[in-house]
């Protein structure tokens, strides 16, 4: 997506069925396989949390400001305590590197 503009430079949704397949006609065995199975294009029909976008925007205002290094660490503790009655949890804990790239969704509120 282009920040400025808004506009969408590339969108990809890996089908987990042949579209060329539906080029010169569908059979109907497979049609009958095709129609039970999730033919949608996930770019633009789903909804996923914006977790990562976020840890690199983070992470950079972190160094720009200064508050971290290319070499800080952090001790992700995996789960997020602000509030008391709801707090999520990753599968992931220790200390680590802060640029490493699976760092849990938590480490970053």
């Amino acid at each position: 997506m282009n920040v400025k503009t808004g506009e969408i430079l590339a969108l990809a949704s890996n089908p987990d069925y042949d579209p060329s397949k539906f080029t010169f006609g569908i059979d109907q065995e497979t049609w009958d396989i095709y129609k039970n199975s999730n033919m949608k294009n996930r770019a633009i029909s789903e909804i996923y949390p914006p977790g990562s976008i976020y840890k690199m925007v983070t992470a950079v205002a972190g160094l720009e400001t200064g508050a971290i290094g290319k070499t800080t660490k952090i001790n992700d503790t995996w789960r997020y305590t602000y509030y008391s009655d709801y707090q999520p949890t990753c599968w992931k804990r220790g200390r680590t590197w802060i640029f490493k790239c699976d760092l849990c969704n938590t480490t970053f509120m």
